[in-house]
C-alpha cells in the first residue's frame, strides 16, 4: 500500500460493503470477489474484509430501519397529520424541506423514542427519512419556531422521496420556540436583521443568506439555473469551501499570535458549532469531520496527512450515514477533493483543473444529466470573489451599507459564469454499473497503487464510451414522467418525440427527457396553462 493513504484499504472494504447493500447488489458482489482475489496478495487482506463486513452490516441495519418506517407509512391513511423540526426555511416556491418527520397514527399511541426528541410533536409513527412539503398559499414565517405540523396528503415517489401537499393556511401550525443559547436562533436572529434589505435588494439578500449563513431557500430559479450551467453552483451554497475559510483564517490568526495549541482546540470547537449553527446538512457534517478530524490528530500529536484523512473522513461520514454512498453531494464532494489530492498534488498547476473535470464531468452527467467543461478552471478563478462576497455579507451584517459590494461581486461573477456556461449542456447520465466499477478502481488504485491516474482515466474513458452510445426507439412508447405535483407525457414513435406537459419545475425536466436518449422535441403540447403543466416547458424550449 502507499504511504500516503494507510486508511485507503479499509475505506475500500467499507464502501463494497455499503454499496452492496445500497446501491446494486449483483453488480457490486462481481466487483467484490474480484477485489477480495487481489485483495489476498497484500498483507491488508484482514482489514479488508473486516472492513467489508462492518460496512455491509452497518448499512444492512440502516436498510432494514428504512424499510420498517416506509411500511409503517404506507399502510396509514394517505391524508395524515405530519410533524417535523423547523431546520430550513420555506422556499421561494412555497417549499419546506425538513430532515425528517413523523405521522400520527390512527390507534393514538404515542412512540417513546420521538417523544424524547421532539417532546412538542405529538408523533406516532417516526422517519428519519427528508420530507418536502408543498403548499398552494403563502406560508407564515417560521420566526423562532421548533416543529411545523401540516395535514395534507403524503406520497412517496418512484425515487424513494417523500413529499406532502397543504392545501389550506389552516392545516399548517408551528410550535416551539428555539432557546437564547441556540446557535440556531442566532442564525435566525441574523437572517430577520438583514430581511428589511430585501425589498429593495432581493439577489443581494438570498446571496448572503446562502454564502455566510447557509440558508439558501431565497435564491431564485434563475441564479441557480445560470451557476449550474457554469459548473460553480456550488460555491454559492454554504459547505465546505466556508468552514473551511473560516476555519483556515481561525487557525492562521492564532498562530500568528504563537498560540498554536489554541488554534487546535479551536479548530475542535469550531467543527462542533458550525453543524449548530447552520443545520446539519450534509456538505457541513462532511467539512466538519475533516476539520475535527485533523484538530484531534494535531491535539493528540500525531499527525497524518491529507491523503490519509480524506480517507478516514470518507469513513467516518459514510458510519453516520451510511446512504451517502448514493448521494451526488458525497460523490461531489470527495470525488473533487480526492482528484486534487491524490493527482494533482505536487504536480503542475494546470493539472488540478483536467484532473478535477476527468471525475467531476462523469458524476454530473449521472446526477444532474449536464456537463460544464471548464467549471474546475472557473471555480479556482471565481473561489477569491467568493471569499471576498463572504466577507462583505459578514459586514452587511453590522453595515447594511456594505451591501453594495456584494452586488458589484455578484455582477463580476455573472460574467465569469456565464463565459463557462457557453462550454456546458445536457446528456445521458452514464449506467450506474460504470460508476461503480470506475469508483471502485480509483479507491483501489488509492489504496493498493502508485499510478493513481491511470485508474482515472480508465473512468473517464468508460464513462464517455457510455454517454456517446446512440439510443432508438423504432416502436411506439409512452411514458409518463415523475415530475412531481404535475404532468408530463413522452411519446415516441419511429424516432420522433412528442411532449405533453411540461411538469411544475423549471430545470426539473430536461434531466429527465436526455436520460432517455431525448435529445430534439418534434411536437409540444399543452394541456392547459397551470403552473404544474407548463413550469419545465420553457427549459425544454430552449435545450432541446
Amino acid at each position: 500500500m502507499h504511504h500516503e493513504a494507510p486508511a485507503g484499504i479499509i475505506l475500500l472494504g467499507f464502501v463494497c460493503g455499503v454499496a452492496a447493500t445500497f446501491v446494486h447488489p449483483q453488480t457490486c458482489a462481481v466487483a467484490f470477489l474480484l477485489i477480495a482475489v487481489l485483495s489476498l496478495r497484500v498483507p491488508q487482506a484482514a482489514r479488508f474484509a473486516f472492513a467489508l463486513a462492518c460496512g455491509i452490516a452497518i448499512s444492512t441495519h440502516a436498510a432494514h430501519l428504512r424499510d420498517r418506517e416506509n411500511r409503517a407509512v404506507v399502510d396509514d391513511t394517505q391524508f395524515v397529520t405530519v410533524t417535523a423540526p423547523l431546520d430550513h426555511d420555506w422556499t421561494l416556491k412555497n417549499t419546506l424541506r425538513v430532515s425528517r418527520f413523523c405521522v400520527a397514527s390512527a390507534s393514538g399511541t404515542r412512540h417513546p423514542e420521538l417523544a424524547s426528541r421532539m417532546p412538542d410533536a405529538g408523533c406516532r409513527i417516526p422517519n428519519t427519512q427528508p420530507l418536502t412539503i408543498y403548499a398552494r398559499f403563502a406560508p407564515p414565517p417560521i420566526a423562532m419556531h421548533t416543529t411545523v405540523r401540516a395535514e395534507g396528503f403524503l406520497r412517496r415517489s418512484d425515487r424513494g422521496a417523500w413529499s406532502l401537499t397543504l392545501k389550506s393556511e389552516r392545516l399548517l401550525s408551528y410550535s416551539g420556540e428555539l432557546r437564547w443559547f441556540d446557535p440556531q436562533r442566532w442564525n435566525r436572529a441574523l437572517t430577520a436583521r438583514i430581511e428589511p434589505l430585501a425589498t429593495e435588494h432581493p439577489t443581494e439578500v438570498a446571496l448572503i443568506e446562502a454564502l455566510a449563513l447557509g440558508r439558501g431557500e431565497r435564491l431564485s430559479d434563475d441564479v441557480r439555473a445560470s451557476f449550474r450551467r457554469g459548473g460553480t453552483y456550488h460555491l454559492l451554497v454554504f459547505s465546505g469551501l466556508q468552514i473551511a475559510l473560516a476555519a483556515a483564517t481561525l487557525a492562521w490568526l492564532l498562530r500568528w499570535l504563537h498560540a498554536p495549541r489554541a488554534s487546535d482546540w479551536l479548530l475542535l470547537v469550531f467543527a462542533i458549532l458550525a453543524p449548530l449553527f447552520i443545520g446539519p446538512t450534509a456538505s457541513v457534517s462532511r467539512a466538519s469531520i475533516a476539520i475535527a478530524l485533523y484538530a484531534i490528530s494535531r491535539i493528540a500529536k500525531r499527525p497524518t496527512s491529507l491523503e490519509n484523512l480524506w480517507c478516514v473522513a470518507a469513513l467516518v461520514r459514510l458510519v453516520i450515514a451510511p446512504a451517502d454512498i448514493a448521494d451526488c453531494a458525497f460523490h461531489l464532494t470527495y470525488a473533487g477533493a480526492g482528484a486534487l489530492l491524490f493527482i494533482a498534488r505536487r504536480r503542475p498547476w494546470w493539472i488540478a483543473p483536467v484532473a478535477a473535470e476527468l471525475v467531476i464531468v462523469p458524476l454530473t452527467l449521472f446526477h444532474f444529466h449536464q456537463y460544464a467543461i471548464g467549471g474546475s478552471v472557473m471555480t479556482l478563478i471565481m473561489t477569491p470573489l467568493i471569499f471576498a462576497m463572504l466577507i462583505a455579507s459578514a459586514l452587511v451584517l453590522v453595515f447594511p451599507g456594505a451591501i453594495v459590494a456584494i452586488t458589484i461581486l455578484h455582477r463580476i461573477c455573472t460574467f465569469l459564469n456565464d463565459l463557462g456556461a457557453h462550454a456546458s449542456g445536457f446528456y445521458s447520465a452514464p449506467p450506474v454499473w460504470v460508476l461503480i466499477c470506475g469508483g471502485v478502481a480509483a479507491l483501489a488504485a488509492i489504496a493498493l497503487m502508485k499510478k493513481r491516474a491511470l485508474a482515472l482515466v480508465v473512468i473517464a474513458l468508460l464513462c464517455l464510451a457510455t454517454v456517446l452510445r446512440p439510443i432508438h426507439h423504432r416502436d411506439t412508447e409512452i411514458t409518463a414522467l415523475d415530475v412531481g405535483q404535475g404532468d408530463s407525457i413522452v411519446v415516441r414513435a419511429d424516432d420522433k418525440v412528442l411532449l405533453v406537459d411540461g411538469g411544475p419545475k423549471p430545470d426539473g425536466l430536461v434531466p429527465l427527457l436526455v436520460d432517455r436518449g431525448i435529445h430534439r422535441i418534434d411536437v409540444v403540447a399543452l394541456s392547459h396553462a397551470h403552473p404544474d403543466h407548463c413550469g419545465g416547458l420553457p427549459s425544454v424550449i430552449e435545450n432541446l
